[in-house]
């Protein structure tokens, strides 16, 4: 299992391998924390381009977009084709783009939408055996967009505090990865105080503590208007179990938003500020 590389599923990114060891261990939960219109779901549409053209399946659903608009990010970021671009382009231009992709070894993408609070694990789990049986895809990383809005089946949001249920949901979609050996990611909202914070800490989850005690890693993601200038997203380390996070606890990973691509840029450190560079 130590030396198994099957039992990790890696990045395409270098910096996000050399935070984790090399890439996140199959039956964990992984956490993306943002605040409102932060990157959260360009980032995990990101993720799911990534690791479909590393020949990985990944079955993506969405609580909050239509599959339509989740297609067409990812879309965007295979193709190189930008959103602003994606209705203008001819059927004839769409297409030779598909060709060409297809005549490289990728894996499958399925992407699922569920009605907000009312899908939940086991809506994701019986799509996941329906795609095992009737066409023999074994998943290998699930991403939820996102867990403030995912239902649970246990337990009734009315019946419980915020705590609680966003425990339930948590754990219920980390259980997820062990019952099919698969990773799992999902997003999540940042609270009020931490929405304008450029130094984000797991207090900032919003709903639940608990999710972030439930998760193995945790990504946070910032953005200001300088950052924005320069293409860039700060990324703060808040939980891991893959290897030290202190090692490099705050980064910046390029963004092309137009193509909804994420990429390494050099990083060091000036006074305790993270600055980038090409």
């Amino acid at each position: 299992y130590y030396t198994n590389p099957v039992a990790r599923i890696p990045f395409r990114l270098d910096t996000l391998n050399l935070i984790t060891n090399n890439g996140v261990p199959r039956k964990t939960f992984n956490i993306v924390l943002g605040g409102v219109n932060c990157g959260k779901t360009g980032f995990l549409c990101s993720l799911a381009a990534d690791y479909v053209q590393q020949g990985y399946n990944v079955l993506y659903v969405t609580f909050e977009m239509r599959e339509e608009e989740i297609a067409k990010r990812i879309d965007a970021n295979i193709l190189g084709l930008p959103l602003g671009e994606m209705g203008s382009v001819s059927e004839e231009e769409f297409m030779n783009s598909i060709h060409k992709i297809r005549q490289k070894t990728f894996g499958q993408l399925v992407i699922q939408e569920f009605e907000s609070g009312i899908g939940n694990s086991q809506s994701i789990a019986h799509v996941m055996r329906e795609l095992k049986n009737r066409d023999g895809l074994s998943i290998d990383v699930i991403i939820v967009d996102y867990i403030g809005i995912c239902g649970s089946f246990k337990v009734s949001h009315s019946s419980v505090n915020s705590y609680t249920y966003q425990k339930y949901v948590a754990e219920e979609l980390r259980n997820l990865g062990f019952t099919f050996d698969c990773a799992v990611w999902a997003g999540m909202q940042q609270n009020r105080s931490g929405f304008n914070s450029n130094s984000p800490e797991m207090t900032d989850a919003a709903d639940s503590f608990a999710v972030p005690a439930t998760a193995d890693f945790m990504l946070a993601l910032s953005r200001t208007e300088e950052l924005d200038e320069v293409n860039k997203v700060l990324c703060t380390q808040l939980k891991s179990r893959y290897a030290n996070k202190s090692d490099l606890t705050r980064f910046c990973l390029g963004v092309n938003q137009e193509l909804q691509q994420y990429y390494d840029v050099q990083n060091y450190q000036i006074g305790g500020l993270v600055q980038s560079q090409e």
